[in-house]
Order: C-alpha cells, then sequence, then structure tokens
C-alpha cells in the first residue's frame, strides 16, 4: 500500500496526519508526505492520498489539490465540522491521540496533544462542541510528552481545559514533570475560579515559541466585561502579569465591521498592559482595505501600543494605505 498524506494549511504539526502516518506505518505501508498540493511529474500511483485543511480561506488550495489527485479525501474544520467524519471514524479505531508519528516534521522538537476532546460550550463562531461533543478526558501529561532526549514543552491544544473533568491532576503532572508549557488555544477567562490560583502560580506559562511567558485566554462578547475582571483578577493572584495575558478576541460576529462593542474590548484591554490578538469571523467577506482589516494588522503587530488610541489607528490607517498605494504603484511599475 503507497499513502501520500498532505498537509494544506496550518504552521504546527497536523494531528490527524499524524495519527495516519502512524496508522500506515504500522501495517507496513509507505507513506508520503508533502505540504505542496501540487502532483510532482515522476510520483507513484497511490492508493490513498489523504489532506488535512483547517482554515475556510484554504478553499483555492483545496481545489487545486482535487485536480491533481481527483479521488483525494479531504478532511479537516475546512470542509467538514460533522463529529463523524474523523480520522478515527475513517480508520475505524478509538478516538485518542496518544499514537503520534513525528518523522515528517524533523525540524519540531516539542511535544503537541490534548488533554481532552469537545467543550462545554455551544459558540456559533466555532465547531469543536458540534464536531467534538461534549467536554471529557482523553490523555495525560505523560501520554503527550515524547519523552527523552526531547525537552519537557508541551503545546496542549485543548480547547475547553478550565472545564476539563480532573483539570486538577494534569496541573500536578505538568507542575511535577516541571514542563514549560503552551495553551495556544486560550482558556476561558469567564470560568476561571479561585480554586485555579493555586495551580497556575507553579505552572510554566509560555508562548508557542517557548520564548516567553505567555498566557493565551479568549473575550468573544463585551458583555461578559465583569467576568473577565473576575478572571484577570485570579491571573493576578496566580502571579501571572498582564503584559503576559494574550486575550484572543473575537470582531465581525455579534456586530459586523469596526463597532464600537470592538473599540471598548480593545481599550479596556490596552488600559491594562493587556495584548490582545484579534480575530475577524468570516474576514473573507470583508472587502479590501476594509477598517476591520487594518485594525486587525494595528492590533496584532503591536503597533497599536505605541498610541493606543483612536487617534493612533487614524495615523496608522493613513500610514498603512499610503504604505499599500506605492507598493501597487511599484509593482504596476514592473509592468510597463
Amino acid at each position: 500500500m503507497i499513502v501520500k498524506l498532505i498537509q494544506i494549511d496550518g504552521e504546527l504539526p497536523n494531528l490527524a496526519l499524524m495519527k495516519l502516518a502512524y496508522h500506515y506505518k504500522a501495517i507496513g505501508a509507505e507513506v508520503s508526505f508533502s505540504h505542496s498540493v501540487k502532483r510532482d511529474l515522476f510520483e507513484p500511483v497511490y492508493d490513498f492520498v489523504l489532506a488535512s485543511a483547517i482554515f475556510q480561506t484554504s478553499w483555492k488550495k483545496i481545489e487545486l489539490l482535487k485536480d491533481f489527485y481527483p479521488n483525494a479525501i479531504v478532511g479537516g474544520t475546512a470542509v467538514s465540522k460533522k463529529r463523524e467524519d474523523t480520522v478515527e471514524n475513517f480508520l475505524g479505531i478509538a478516538p485518542d491521540y496518544k499514537y503520534l508519528d513525528y518523522s515528517f516534521y524533523p525540524e519540531f522538537e516539542y511535544s503537541i496533544g490534548m488533554t481532552h476532546l469537545g467543550c462545554s460550550s455551544s459558540c456559533g463562531f466555532c465547531c469543536v462542541g458540534e464536531k467534538e461533543g461534549s467536554n471529557r478526558p482523553l490523555s495525560n501529561i505523560n501520554e503527550i510528552w515524547r519523552g527523552e532526549p526531547y525537552p519537557k514543552k508541551l503545546i496542549l491544544l485543548d480547547n475547553d481545559f478550565q472545564n476539563r473533568l480532573g483539570w486538577q491532576s494534569i496541573c500536578q503532572e505538568i507542575i511535577d514533570g516541571n514542563f514549560e508549557v503552551a495553551f495556544i488555544q486560550g482558556m476561558n477567562l469567564r470560568k476561571l475560579t479561585d480554586e485555579h490560583i493555586d495551580y497556575f502560580k507553579q505552572i510554566k506559562f509560555r508562548d508557542k515559541n517557548f520564548q516567553k511567558k505567555r498566557f493565551y485566554c479568549a473575550w468573544d462578547n463585551e458583555k461578559d466585561i465583569k467576568k473577565i475582571e473576575r478572571g484577570l483578577h485570579i491571573l493576578e493572584q496566580a502571579n501571572i502579569q498582564r503584559s503576559t495575558v494574550t486575550p484572543y478576541f473575537l470582531c465581525n460576529y455579534f456586530r459586523k465591521g469596526l463597532t464600537e462593542d470592538v473599540w471598548n474590548r480593545f481599550l479596556f484591554m490596552a488600559e491594562r498592559d493587556l495584548r490582545p490578538y484579534a480575530m475577524i469571523f468570516e474576514k473573507w467577506t470583508l472587502p479590501p482595505n476594509d477598517d476591520l482589516k487594518i485594525f486587525q494588522n494595528w492590533v496584532n503587530s503591536h503597533n497599536a501600543y505605541a498610541n493606543p488610541t483612536k487617534e493612533g489607528f487614524a495615523e496608522y490607517k493613513n500610514y498603512y494605505q499610503n504604505k499599500n498605494k506605492i507598493y501597487k504603484e511599484k509593482q504596476a511599475e514592473l509592468f510597463i
């Protein structure tokens, strides 16, 4: 059997493809891997071409893949949010991520995984609850860590960790094992409690590159401001400085465009020295040079913090639009 795996998008190792690689190698298949959706001239005929796409913006790459591999099977949240469309169902095996093949990511030295599946919330802008179901335990830390000689640095993709049954034992594993950990999916500030304080005090929270202290969380709706304030107070009690807190903050969902609720949340966070990351719902529906797109660039590039005000944004917008105009003029000159 000859199998080809293709990662269409995403910077991190793809868990689904790593699981497929482990499975097919275990039954003696010849497995190859690529980030390219194009077929090389001298490639063999494959029994299976399996691809994963996470982001809906990858639809052009998916179409191109289908041109080169008409029988390719494409999974991932970009193409399906159905609970039955999973690697486990395709392979007919149990839903776990304990057996992963890292060989196609030789430069990646960390360990990646999930201690649970699912989510206790049913947010309309998120597919986790729909695709994975309710929150339930999956793995412990020693099942995720690759072991020696790999560093004790974990990227955890948990979506609802603060509600995970047995989160205390997972935290204790992290503490006792002296692990550094990046919860890059973010925790729900609204659902932190005083019980989290003692555990979080002892955990080494890191950014995804393990270069800085970083605590990722989320703030989706302005109406939750009092719960967010309480969550920030809990983090302070856990000695997590606000300058190390990055809230993912949703825009363009409850109200469209660069609205007052977006401004109010951003100004609240900037005044408290947080470092938010703006995320635009269905960004592809916005026209080029839309104010919200420019705002996202302003915030996420950290240009905002030189002057985090509406006046500061107006200055950046003028600079950004002029920069783009000059770039387009230079590009046009190349074809004259």
